[in-house]
């Protein structure tokens, strides 16, 4: 077993929560990676407080989806200790496992890509300002460019000048516990967002409303969700649901999960759109991560790929598994349940008799797509 040196801080922190669980095990409900590690939240807790190393999988296991924290009476927050305990192993070199250097390599080759100019663009171009810019974030651009268009479009016909910003926000990195790379990565973005002399920026992508809201505290940053609610969906969208013969389960995606205003939103859209709707069991703020939170389906596949089967199949009784975040979208289908994003449907058509599954693009599509968004952007005006 590969592991790495506790720091001292890390121990203190893990003893002052030991003494505070009360082994009530709430957290234990909806969490992918505690059972695979102790039978008590406590114990592992006094494990970690007391050991000087620690096995290297451990936090890469973690979701960082802070469901732990959400539900336990006494504000225990495990990613707080995980977290810290990446960073410790990134900027101390202590990577040596090879399963976790190969996925490690993968999000740091992501990286790379998502942050090149092949894959970066904007709108306006130099020189002309917007005071609101979209930001649709890498997955949804990943899988249709059609949607981030159509996105835009409708932000411009609702609220006027919008501007527009193809570039990823560098959460894989922070998430992988690489602060350096992370703050490099992330001032490229502020950049552009200084740049065009936006103060407003509105996103599609959970990752992006959560890490832009924290990291640019000087910048509102409000849900796609949370204008569309508002504004109205498209005009052709408004009922198109009561067409549609299928029930829809609504996954809300763990970022966000304390932003209620976010998650209301959704279901205003639903309403609008006329979906036949039921909720999972763990729901906003207590829903449970799709399998892919924290990048443990890079850093802890196994555990990544159990968590993805155990949260689809709590949607198993709908037709269809819809959210408003494509990984999470994504993960529902890697574990064999027909999944869709909600705006297949409010930029959609033609649904009626046809299956709605999502067709995924595959590992070359998505960088083709991402490719074809910033083209696109590249030719606005």
């Amino acid at each position: 077993m590969t592991t790495f040196n506790t720091p001292e801080n890390i121990k203190q922190k893990s003893l002052e929560y030991e003494m505070r669980c009360i082994d009530c095990r709430a957290c234990m409900k909806n969490c992918p990676m505690l059972d695979e590690f102790c039978t008590s939240p406590k114990e592992l807790l006094g494990r970690i407080g007391s050991a000087d190393t620690q096995p290297l999988e451990l936090p890469y296991s973690c979701s960082l989806c802070q469901y732990c924290a959400r539900v336990c009476p006494r504000d225990i927050d495990f990613s707080a200790l995980f977290h810290p305990m990446r960073e410790h192993i990134v900027a101390s070199g202590s990577v040596s496992s090879k399963p976790l250097s190969k996925g490690l390599s993968v999000v740091a080759n992501h990286q790379k890509l998502s942050f090149s100019k092949v894959f970066s663009s904007s709108f306006p171009k130099a020189g002309k300002k917007a005071k609101t810019a979209f930001i649709p974030g890498c997955s949804l651009a990943s899988y249709s460019p059609e949607l981030v268009i159509s996105s835009h479009k409708y932000l411009q016909r609702k609220i006027g000048d919008v501007g527009l910003i193809i570039q990823c926000c560098g959460k894989p990195t922070l998430s992988v516990g690489d602060l350096e790379k992370f703050s490099d990565y992330y001032s490229r973005l502020e950049k552009m967002m200084d740049k065009m002399g936006c103060d407003t920026v509105i996103t599609s992508c959970q990752n992006c409303y959560k890490t832009i809201a924290k990291y640019s505290p000087h910048i509102k940053v409000v849900s796609l969700w949370e204008v569309m609610a508002d504004l109205g969906v498209p005009e052709k969208a408004a009922g198109v649901g009561r067409g549609i013969d299928a029930m829809f389960a609504l996954h809300d995606p763990c970022p966000t999960r304390n932003v209620a205003s976010m998650h209301e939103a959704v279901r205003e859209i639903v309403r609008q759109l006329g979906l036949n709707m039921v909720e999972f069991e763990s729901n906003r703020s207590l829903t449970a991560c799709c399998g892919q939170g924290g990048m443990i389906g890079l850093t802890s596949p196994k555990l990544g790929v159990r968590q993805m089967k155990k949260r689809a199949s709590e949607g198993k009784e709908a037709d269809y598994i819809i959210t408003y975040c494509e990984s999470c979208v994504e993960s529902m289908q890697s574990a064999d349940a027909k999944s869709l994003h909600i705006l297949d449907i409010v930029f959609g058509d033609n649904f009626e008799g046809r299956d709605l599954n999502q067709i995924r693009p595959g590992f070359a599509g998505k960088w083709l797509n991402r490719y074809r968004i910033k083209r696109l952007t590249d030719r606005l005006d």
